[in-house]
């Protein structure tokens, strides 16, 4: 019964019999000392069964108070596991038994009565690609010592992939023995996929700087062609002319053509300064508002590549800040570059409104359309960089970008800026 019950009972047994022994040696007849032997026997008796019951039930409710305190802890762990996501392991390296936690199953989607418990067993949910990583990042482990920390993929049985961290060290007997490894394996996965989210969204954001620098030499590049062939031409031009009418011996038939073509080389340049300053500023975004700004655009782009226009819009729409309605501006305008570059439209649409509060516009063509299937199966930093840029400049003001096309069907493009208000 252990020591707690057997030394007070010694205890008390002795001063029992030193106490009874010397009332029995004073009884005054032999027939009262018998009598007195039996008493105390029984006594004795009657007193040990009642000490060893009560010593036994204390021993009892402290043997239940500790359970009861072990299966709380067991509780509180397999919950912090839970909120964790952390589960933990255990190898015998004399058997090579494997035991794991309720949240390991739970991680690997499988239940305890399935799996086999070895290290072979567990080897067949790593996925394929980092299990000869796995192989060799444990033989070094096991050969150097130290902690073992390695983030890898496993294959649940439904094909699911997770992530998971497995921590591990190896325990030694006091004679420097290996006895066994101990872990922990924890599912990673939201991490993991942000993190690859967030290297992706940076190799991107880098394309698109790339991108945004080429345009800005490309436009560099076309503003000094303009100013060289057009304006240049047309100045160069207008000066001569000038210079021949201003001459003495120019008849007056004369001055007045030289003076007719400078009015008409004036106003040329004129045209193309402006369509310059177009291309290079939206449209008095300020004074018209988006709509006519995009109205008036998509006239001038019409015009030239001579598409036909429809409009549904009203006369106007709900104010926003210049920085959003620089970005919308800019969205539709490189829409309308592509229908005129790649799409062989003949007739674009412009539908623009509001609908509970939010603020939709899109551009419809029928042109050659493409699969979208096919453009959204691409890796991202391969796909078309004008619907890129697009859809990163919807990103930045909070808005949503749809774009719908099908090969022969044509493309549509609507952006929806949220209620200003309600965000």
């Amino acid at each position: 019964m252990g020591l707690r019950i057997a030394l007070p009972y010694l205890v008390l047994a002795s001063l029992w019999i030193l106490v009874s022994d010397w009332f029995v040696a004073r009884a005054p007849s032999v027939e009262e000392m018998k009598a007195l032997q039996t008493a105390k026997g029984m006594l004795f008796v009657v007193a040990s069964t009642l000490l060893v019951y009560y010593l036994g039930a204390r021993q009892e409710r402290r043997a239940r108070a500790d359970l009861a305190e072990v299966t709380r802890t067991r509780e509180q762990l397999r919950r912090a596991q839970a909120l964790g996501h952390l589960g933990s392991w255990e190898v015998d390296l004399a058997t090579g038994r494997l035991s794991w936690s309720d949240q390991v199953f739970e991680i690997f989607g499988i239940t305890r009565e399935s799996f086999a418990g070895t290290e072979e067993a567990f080897f067949e949910f790593i996925h394929p690609d980092d299990r000869e990583t796995l192989l060799r990042a444990r033989a070094a482990w096991l050969d150097e010592g130290g902690d073992f920390d390695l983030v890898h993929r496993i294959v649940r049985p439904t094909g699911e992939v997770r992530w998971v961290r497995e921590r591990a060290r190896v325990v030694h007997d006091s004679d420097g023995t290996p006895r066994f490894t101990t872990g922990t394996v924890q599912d990673v996965t939201e991490r993991e996929l942000n993190l690859r989210e967030l290297e992706r969204l940076g190799l991107r954001l880098r394309a698109l700087n790339e991108r945004l620098l080429e345009i800005q030499e490309n436009e560099r590049r076309h503003i000094g062609l303009e100013l060289h062939d057009t304006l240049g031409s047309s100045l160069t031009t207008l000066r001569l002319r000038l210079q021949m009418a201003a001459r003495e011996e120019t008849s007056a038939a004369q001055r007045e053509e030289h003076l007719d073509v400078a009015m008409r080389v004036a106003e040329e340049a004129i045209h193309a300064t402006r369509n310059l300053s177009r291309d290079l500023l939206p449209p008095q975004l300020e004074s018209l508002g988006l709509v006519r700004a995009l109205c008036a655009h998509l006239e001038r782009q019409a015009e030239q590549a001579d598409l036909e226009v429809e409009r549904d819009v009203p006369d106007a729409l709900p104010g926003r800040d210049p920085v959003t309605e620089t970005a919308c501006f800019r969205i539709i305008q490189e829409a309308m570059t592509n229908v005129v570059r790649h799409a062989g439209a003949s007739r674009v649409r412009l539908v623009a409104g509001v609908d509970d509060g939010c603020v939709r516009l899109c551009l419809s063509d029928d042109g050659q359309g493409f699969s979208m299937e096919t453009y959204l199966a691409r890796d991202p930093e391969a796909r078309h960089i004008g619907l890129a840029g697009m859809e990163e400049r919807a990103r930045m003001i909070g808005a949503r970008l749809d774009v719908d096309s099908m090969p022969g069907a044509g493309t549509t493009v609507c952006l929806e800026l949220p209620d200003a208000e309600g965000g």
